[in-house]
């Protein structure tokens, strides 16, 4: 009714708020699209191939396409607080929130099954899981006394390359003598979980094409068989619900808290000081908004030296024990074994880089493995100062970071394909987080209780499906 009394008092309002509208529903959809393309487009190199197409160009044209899809995403406009997102002149709709909410938890259980049953089928075996492992080694080591940075035999020489914020976790597991994939099934479950939420967020607010849009988001991240592929194997998911935390303290203007879990997603994956510079870049530029927020009673932007001391304590802090402990061994095992193994061993004897996406596998094919680090040091200093040039807002922040990490990860030394799964999961996450989703609901829930009720959630689906496969193994 609103709308109708707007349109007969001003025709020329009511058109300019349906224009914006539209604008809002095709940023939304484009962005949602890109983001399941992003998952699906793993797959195709494996698709080009079975039609005769040779690795290094079914890789190479996989990596195009991706960097197109992300480039497109990264120029969609963000911007979508101008809006009336929320329509406030409408009323709640329970029995579609529910409705919403109920699919989105179907969605969730067939992942579960989906996920679970792969993993009960397979037995951790180093010959596909090496890592886990080395995890499980570690942490027997850690609690019998000793050293978990040291060298184990697995049945070949192999270090823990991680960092503690990583493989800590998997402490629980392995006290409860359960098997240690359910900690990273429980974490890729709670990325999906949060599409689940933020399109029951929508359903309420009679937002239903977007609502299933968002199922449709979710449905992708627990379909999509790369990831089916990897849980297997799964070792670096346990970070993902830290990817959130950081893009949801950062999202609301708190860069204090969004610092300190940088820092410790640094301390979990050494990849992640891709992101490092596109926060501080911000943390200079953003002084004007952070200093709204701050007179509007909606955070304080600490000093830039407060926030680098925060991000550095937190990042270098996990590590202080082990290099107390031993230096030298913390230091191969993070650093150096990783330069022996893969320049050692991977370049000179296999031929698993050329089955990667990025730029790594096609200058190998041509004889220029020296140039691989040069090529990776321009890439991201060349991007690095467009950054600076480009970013102005929050939500343009997150999307630089996302294709920062996409950008490491495709110029690595070895860029296998679950190194684009923490890519994909922080472009989610940085879009479930903006209005009018999660981010303008969040807050007034609060944080803890919603954490603590996705955790006991998760934890509900993940033993009850667990039990009800439990028989057939």
């Amino acid at each position: 009714m609103k709308l109708i009394r707007v349109a007969i008092r001003s025709p020329s309002s009511y058109m300019r708020q349906l224009s914006r509208r539209e604008s809002q529903l095709w940023v939304f959809f484009v962005s949602a699209t890109l983001l399941c393309l992003n998952f699906w487009i793993l797959s195709l190199p494996d698709f080009l191939r079975r039609f005769g197409s040779d690795t290094i160009s079914a890789y190479l044209l996989g990596t195009v396409v991706l960097l197109a899809i992300n480039i497109a995403l990264l120029l969609v406009a963000t911007d979508r607080n101008s809006g009336d997102w929320s329509s406030p002149h409408k009323i709640g709709q329970p029995w579609l929130a529910t409705t919403v909410g109920l699919c989105g938890l179907t969605v969730l259980v067939i992942g579960c099954y989906r996920w679970l049953r792969h993993i009960f089928a397979i037995p951790i075996d180093p010959m596909r899981a090496d890592m886990l492992v080395v995890i499980r080694e570690g942490i027997r080591t850690l609690l019998e006394g000793g050293d978990p940075y040291r060298l184990y035999n697995v049945p070949w020489e192999a270090a823990l390359p991680y960092g503690p914020v990583l493989w800590v976790p998997y402490i629980l597991p392995y006290a409860l003598k359960m098997d240690l994939r359910f900690l990273p099934v429980a974490a890729a479950l709670f990325i999906a979980a949060l599409c689940g939420v933020a399109a029951t967020v929508l359903g309420y607010r009679r937002l239903w094409l977007e609502a299933l849009v968002l199922l449709a988001l979710e449905l992708t991240v627990c379909l999509n068989l790369k990831l089916y592929h990897f849980i297997v194997i799964a070792h670096t998911p346990v970070y993902w619900p830290l990817i959130f935390l950081f893009c949801y303290l950062f999202s609301q203007g708190r860069s204090g808290p969004a610092a300190v879990t940088l820092g410790l997603l640094i301390a979990a994956r050494a990849t992640m000081t891709a992101l490092v510079p596109i926060f501080f870049i911000y943390a200079i530029k953003g002084e004007v908004e952070d200093r709204r927020r701050s007179l509007e009673g909606r955070g304080h932007k600490p000093g830039l030296i407060r926030l680098f001391v925060y991000f550095c304590i937190a990042a270098v802090g996990p590590f202080l024990p082990f290099a107390i402990w031993n230096f030298r061994s913390l230091w191969y095992s993070i650093y150096g074994n990783y330069f022996h193994l893969v320049k050692g061993f991977v370049w000179q004897s296999t031929d698993w880089v050329g089955r990667t996406f990025g730029t790594t596998g096609y200058l190998l094919s041509r004889g220029w493995q020296d140039h691989v680090e040069h090529l990776q040091i321009g890439v991201m200093l060349s991007f690095y100062v467009l950054a600076w040039l480009r970013i102005t807002h929050r939500a343009q922040a997150l999307r630089w970071m996302g294709m920062a990490l996409l950008l490491f990860s495709m110029t690595s030394l070895w860029p296998v394909y679950y190194l684009y799964l923490d890519v994909f999961v922080l472009l989610v996450v940085a879009f479930v987080i903006e209005p009018p989703m999660l981010g303008d609901w969040l807050p007034r829930v609060r944080l803890v209780p919603f954490l603590t009720g996705m955790a006991f959630t998760l934890l509900a689906v993940l033993f009850a499906v667990a039990s009800a496969l439990a028989g057939n193994y």
